[in-house]
């Protein structure tokens, strides 16, 4: 909608939009708070070097104290006084003494709770180290002292005294030192403060003028824009669309009568409320989607939003389709004003559009349920098959009597027949899955590859299936079931034209129409194309219906039930995806259709595969297993009971609710299939929760992804094992649980 671009010009005062009238305030009480952080954060300081000098203070003088009473109470002891106690006043105050230094030193909690900090100035530290070299010399001579109780006037006792005296010394040159830095200190400490509050000082005062003169600024906004809002008013109610502005807060000042009209606001009542109050958008699931207009104000681009928008009116009785465009006012400075939010009514065009698509979906399922019916004919026939091999391997083992290797080996065949089976009918149950188209980047080679097998359980035993593929493929996007609806199309098509048997080549190889010309794609542009091509040798199709195959309902078949949607699907899918169709074909000689799609340079989309780790040991655990099928739940018993586990089963939930309320063994895991009698497994798991607490549980099913889903079950976040599974698919996902192994 181009209109929202044009009405920018309308809103061009040459004022920018005033934010709301508080901000100022705020930030003001902001530099306040910073301002008394700042004062704090100076009185903490304060506090911390007043204490620190204070702690080293009374270090220094507790010091000078231990040491004199070490000497005084060493000279008493050896004159003989029996009062003085040797351990506790001598080499107690020695200890002391000793501690002191080393704490004066390098720092550290002294006793009475004071934190003295290491010493960095140099001739501090030098000091402290001389006093603690003085002081260990003085703890030598003290031992040396008393042990040759040297007395008072010996030799011994000279050198004691000189050594004390120079402890002394020392102390009092820490001391006269310590206060030489502490005034130093003191001197620049108060440089910093007066410094940092001077700077502080000058930005508030600057920040002070620059948010009064930007207030006056924005006041005198206001009123230019309220001045021309009077005379947009007229203009813009003549306008079919409704038209709504707001300003940088996103609060409406002005809305046409169609916007009344389609929001149930009136113009007096919504102006200066918030646009997600009055203009209350939804997609068409019922989620919130956010509003343009806080696109707008977030990025400072146009926002349009055009598919899928659904508004809301003030009473919530009705709803409305719409389509809306916002985008930003601006002045001539390129500032940023407000936002003009443009919408129309589209509801009755988009439920047009909505039944398109719900009919061309049908259609599509209904020409692969088609194609899903023509395959089970197929697949049964090998079902059959592979039925008769299993219970033959079963019955000869029995009549035999065999045991030990051959038993084995028997029972093995029996295996990896069923395993054919399973593969069988989970590819016609993806096929036949109804899900939303996903697109990814894939390897057409390995689409054919992988659908092999299907392709020649449908087209019979007749009919000899050849694929000749190129190697070093280009990659193209395109969702993977419709790729694979598509070649089983031309595969049935090619199928119904050989009724007595035939050839089928399928083909596939690279294509550069920048280099190449191809006949029969004369729309197609130049560029890389990866090219899909079937080839068959039947009655082939007459010149004059060719250019109507591709038409819905189109059919030559009528005898065969044929809906005629199948080429019309393959036709819808590739156009889809921006590629093209074309066949080559006469009468009686074969048809060949050629798909081109577009290539993708990103690489193939990689998809998870099966863990083919052997199964680790679980410890025995005590597990319910319910469910409905006598043998299916029988088979299942026996492979948990082989895998060394306690089981209870139960055929349905009422069943299996008895054993809760039964038994003497609390459960440790419940298993049960999704689908029971009376109760689904997620009811019977969340009343077990409810009643009993949290218990592991692990789903099994046979069913696709869509009755999961109904049930309120999704693969990808519950413990589920598809039916059927292997004994070691069961103790693999047991362990897993458990929390023994990985998840595969």
């Amino acid at each position: 909608m181009k209109l929202a671009h044009e009405l920018r010009r309308l809103f061009e005062p040459a004022a920018e939009v005033p934010r709301r009238w508080y901000w100022t305030p705020i930030v003001v009480l902001i530099f306040g708070l910073i301002s008394i952080v700042v004062l704090v954060w100076i009185l903490w300081i304060t506090d911390q070097r007043t204490a620190q000098n204070l702690a080293m203070t009374r270090a220094v003088q507790d010091l000078q104290s231990a040491v004199a009473y070490w000497h005084l109470w060493l000279e008493e002891h050896l004159t003989g006084d029996l009062f003085v106690d040797l351990e506790r006043d001598v080499r107690g105050n020695q200890d002391l003494s000793l501690r002191l230094a080393s704490h004066l030193l390098r720092g550290g909690q002294w006793d009475n709770g004071d934190l003295i900090h290491p010493l960095s100035d140099p001739a501090l530290r030098q000091e402290a180290e001389e006093l603690e070299a003085a002081l260990i010399a003085f703890r030598n001579l003290s031992e040396k002292r008393l042990l040759e109780s040297a007395g008072v006037g010996t030799p011994l006792d000279q050198d004691f005294d000189h050594q004390f005296h120079q402890v002394r010394e020392h102390i009092e040159t820490l001391r006269r030192l310590d206060d030489e830095y502490l005034q130093r200190d003191r001197v620049h400490f108060r440089l910093q403060v007066g410094l940092t509050v001077g700077v502080w000082t000058l930005i508030v005062a600057a920040a002070s003028a620059a948010l009064w003169s930007r207030e006056r600024r924005r006041q005198q906004a206001a009123d230019t824009l309220r001045s021309s809002q009077r005379w947009l008013a007229t203009t813009l109610s003549s306008i079919d669309d409704a038209v709504v502005t707001t300003d940088l807060e996103g609060n409406i000042f002005f809305m046409n009568p169609v916007a009344e009209q389609l929001t149930g606001w009136a113009r007096d009542k919504a102006s200066g409320r918030s646009i997600d109050e009055v203009f209350v958008i939804q997609d068409e699931k019922g989620q919130p989607i956010e509003n343009p207009v806080t696109g707008v104000l977030r990025t400072g681009e146009s926002v349009s939003m055009t598919h899928h928008t659904v508004l809301i009116d003030r009473l919530k009785m009705h709803t409305h389709g719409i389509d809306e465009s916002a985008a930003p006012i601006r002045d001539d400075r390129h500032q940023l004003l407000g936002v003009v939010l443009v919408f129309r009514d589209v509801g009755q065009r988009r439920r047009t559009e909505i039944a398109l698509r719900q009919r061309e979906a049908e259609l599509q399922q209904a020409q692969k349920m088609e194609a899903v019916g023509r395959l089970a004919g197929g697949i049964a026939h090998d079902v059959n098959n592979y039925l008769g091999a299993m219970r033959g391997y079963c019955e000869v083992a029995v009549l035999k009597g065999e045991s030990g290797a051959a038993l084995e080996k028997r029972m093995q065949a029996a295996i990896d027949t069923a395993d054919k089976v399973s593969t069988l009918i989970q590819q016609l149950l993806a096929f036949s899955r109804r899900q939303p188209v996903q697109p990814e980047v894939v390897d057409l080679n390995r689409v054919v590859r992988d659908l092999e097998s299907l392709m020649k359980q449908l087209l019979g035993e007749n009919i000899n299936l050849t694929t000749h593929l190129s190697g070093d493929l280009w990659s193209v996007e395109i969702d993977l079931s419709q790729i694979e609806q598509t070649l089983v199309n031309l595969l049935v098509n090619a199928r119904d034209a050989m009724p007595t048997g035939g050839d089928i080549v399928i083909e596939t190889h690279n294509l550069d129409l920048e280099t190449e010309t191809l006949e029969g794609y004369p729309a197609a542009a130049n560029g890389r194309y990866v090219l899909l091509s079937v080839d068959d040798t039947g009655s082939g199709i007459p010149r004059a219906v060719q250019k109507q195959i591709f038409d819905p309902f189109f059919t030559t078949k009528e005898e065969s039930g044929s809906s005629g949607l199948g080429l019309a699907t393959v036709f819808a899918i590739v156009q889809q995806y921006g590629g093209f169709v074309a066949v080559h074909s006469d009468e009686g000689q074969g048809a060949r259709f050629d798909i081109l799609l577009p290539t993708c340079d990103a690489p193939v989309t990689v998809r998870s595969s099966k863990s083919n780790e052997p199964v680790e040991s679980t410890h025995a655990v005590h597990i319910l297993l319910v469910e409905d099928n006598d043998d299916m739940r029988e088979a299942s018993r026996t492979m948990l009971e082989t895998l060394g586990h306690q089981v209870a089963v139960a055929a349905a939930a009422e069943e299996a609710w008895s054993h809760f309320d039964h038994s003497e063994v609390p459960f440790d895991l419940l298993i049960t299939d999704v689908i029971l009698p009376g109760m689904s497994g997620k009811e019977l798991h969340d009343r077990v929760r409810q009643s009993h607490g949290e218990l592991p549980c692990l789903f099994i099913s046979g069913y696709t992804d869509n009755i999961m889903l109904r049930h309120g079950l999704r693969q990808d976040r519950v413990h589920f094992l598809k039916k059927p599974f292997s004994y070691e698919d069961l103790g693999r996902k047991i362990a897993e649980i458990l929390g023994e192994t990985p998840p595969p």
